[in-house]
């Protein structure tokens, strides 16, 4: 991936974040693994340093414009942008 599609991943994401912000039950399911709840972890303290994940379920849950925005964010680090 070249700079050029990374600043259009990352502003579709942004968009995409903003709008699914005002949506419920939208949230990003994961099976509950050890890799996948690691994974929640860093992206809800991305968010909250003091979020606590649940873990409790079968599955895992995390709100898609927080990890939509969490992956711009991921790209902006990589690509300097």
């Amino acid at each position: 991936m070249n700079k050029l599609q990374a600043k259009l991943i990352i502003e579709l994401l942004e968009l995409a974040s903003c709008e699914f912000s005002n949506h419920t039950c939208t949230d990003f399911e994961f099976d509950n693994t050890e890799e996948n709840r690691n994974f929640v972890r860093e992206v809800d303290k991305y968010y909250d340093e003091d979020c606590e994940t649940e873990e409790e379920d079968e599955k895992i849950y995390i709100d898609n414009w927080l990890l939509m925005d969490y992956c711009a964010d991921l790209l902006k680090k990589e690509y300097n942008l």
